[in-house]
């Protein structure tokens, strides 16, 4: 078992996907409630969830940083875990959302921190791309799309808080990186095949940007349209590709990279929502309904295993990095 002193030093960045499927599943039940005709208080549980998840994730790893600076400049030079820097930001940008309709001058400060956070980290990410290092195509997975999912997760609050320009200024970066990105990363799906067994949940983040696309625009313009629609299933599609996979995923070892599927899930479940109620459409309010209920029942399971690698000190083992053949 491992040393408390030792988590500590080894605490893993993944940690922040984990509350970002957090505060999805309760981004989730409020666009839930919000279709039923509820009143928003009724998610506070499960904003209290995620705020708990952010606050002891984000303890632990500032006192990684303090304790063991090394290990967080280890963390950049990673390429897979350089990409989990932005999850801090769109964590916080995230409980912003989350709590604008419970506490609008909280979520207004919250957002703040998190947009200019985003816009630093991704910014750094961008140039550690495009800088002296060497990236090969085995290292590149979809939990690359973090970073771009970021920006597009911006407007969501922003829009709603007055930040119009700024939110807009995101949506923009954020759909370009995710356009630029896709094809390496489907030219590295179809040469190289599949990531390694522990990396391959993270195949459903594909669906998160034309989702998070998708809400981010109807935050931005208003009520849903053609736009949206489109982005919404494109997030569908990718979505299905996911689902066709599932069972094989639940059948995997555990580790953070599960928490791939909840976050994902929960923007297609919110899209599907806004949508469908929005143009009349009670299929895909029903599919919203539907993958919010699945998406609880995900996220109560995973974090029962979080919970127990915890304890176990499989937790804080780092998945193997993809290398080139």
């Amino acid at each position: 078992m491992t040393a408390p002193h030792d988590r500590i030093r080894s605490w893993p960045i993944g940690l922040f996907g984990m509350v970002m499927g957090l505060f999805g599943m309760a981004l989730a039940v409020q666009a839930s409630l919000a279709a039923l005709g509820q009143d928003p208080q009724f998610s506070w549980p499960f904003v209290a969830l995620a705020l708990t998840g952010l606050v002891v994730v984000g303890t632990g790893y500032g006192l990684k940083a303090q304790r063991n600076a090394a290990a967080v400049a280890a963390d950049w030079q990673d390429p897979l875990r350089l990409v989990f820097f932005p999850a801090m930001s769109i964590s916080v940008m995230l409980a912003a959302t989350a709590l604008l309709p419970l506490t609008p001058g909280a979520a207004r400060v919250l957002w703040i921190l998190g947009a200019g956070m985003q816009a630093a980290l991704s910014l750094a990410v961008l140039s550690a791309w495009t800088g002296p290092r060497d990236f090969a195509l085995a290292q590149l997975t979809p939990a690359w799309f973090i970073p771009a999912v970021g920006n597009i997760v911006a407007p969501i609050a922003g829009a709603r808080l007055g930040f119009d320009t700024v939110s807009w200024v995101f949506l923009a970066a954020g759909l370009i990186f995710w356009i630029a990105l896709l094809p390496l990363v489907f030219l590295r799906l179809v040469t190289l095949g599949p990531p390694p067994a522990p990396m391959r949940p993270t195949l459903a983040i594909l669906a998160a940007p034309p989702s998070v696309g998708a809400l981010a625009w109807m935050a931005l313009t208003g009520d849903p349209d053609q736009v949206a629609l489109v982005l919404m299933g494109i997030g569908l599609t990718f979505g299905l590709l996911v689902a066709v996979r599932m069972p094989a995923f639940l059948r995997l070892p555990f580790g953070l990279p599960s928490w791939s599927l909840t976050f994902p899930m929960a923007a297609l479940a919110i899209a599907s929502l806004r949508i469908g109620t929005g143009l009349g459409v009670p299929a895909l309010a029903f599919l919203g309904l539907g993958l919010t209920g699945a998406l609880i029942v995900l996220a109560a399971w995973l974090l029962l295993r979080t919970l127990a690698a915890g304890q176990n000190g499989r937790l804080f083992q780092h998945p193997p990095m993809p290398t080139a053949p």
